[in-house]
């Protein structure tokens, strides 16, 4: 079903080569562009090790500009999260699972659905992602969550995903926050 010919459009033609254009793109070719994105997505991420201190220089720099602007509401609505367990948990899970799924689901919707508004909503999202990608590799930021001593508490790794920088979680003042294997969480 997945690898059947795209349906033709017999009204519309191909510039001067005179060919019936197809209203979808082959699956496997959409399939090929995806995995491309994300081998690209996993190479810059592996550099991550290696480009900490840049990271690290530019995640506190962006910090200093934006408290220096008075834009720095990061850390209220960290601690304010932290604070609401559940609407945290909810929050991390979309962070960690539902962008993506709903990312794809829209565009296969798109695929199937609206073969018009297929292409432009995926050159879109392929251009968005090579930008950002881009600008990740040329200049890498640390997350706030992940900066050591900016007093922000990892969500992620607390619910249990990732890693940690090594602060102090939540619910404890006197150790580390470690993710627990056993039960899939933090403390």
């Amino acid at each position: 079903m997945l690898l059947q010919r795209p349906a033709v459009r017999r009204t519309e033609r191909d510039g001067d080569a005179g060919r019936p254009r197809r209203k979808r793109p082959f699956i496997l070719g959409e399939l090929v562009i995806v995995w491309l994105l994300l081998e690209v997505y996993g190479y810059i991420r592996s550099l991550a090790a290696t480009r900490r201190g840049p990271a690290l220089a530019h995640g506190r720099d962006i910090l200093d500009i934006e408290r220096w602007l008075h834009l720095d509401v990061e850390l209220g609505a960290n601690h304010w999260l932290t604070r609401h367990e559940d609407l945290s948990r909810v929050a991390v899970n979309v962070y960690q699972h539902a962008h993506t799924g709903l990312t794809m689901s829209v565009l296969m919707g798109c695929y199937i659905l609206g073969p018009r508004v297929y292409r432009p909503a995926r050159n879109s999202l392929v251009l968005m992602n090579l930008v950002g990608l881009a600008v990740f590799f040329v200049m890498p930021v640390m997350p706030p969550r992940l900066l050591p001593d900016e007093g922000f508490i990892d969500t992620v790794a607390v619910a249990g995903f990732g890693t940690t920088h090594g602060g102090r979680c939540p619910r404890t003042s006197t150790r580390p926050c470690r993710p627990c294997i056993s039960r899939g969480r933090s403390g």
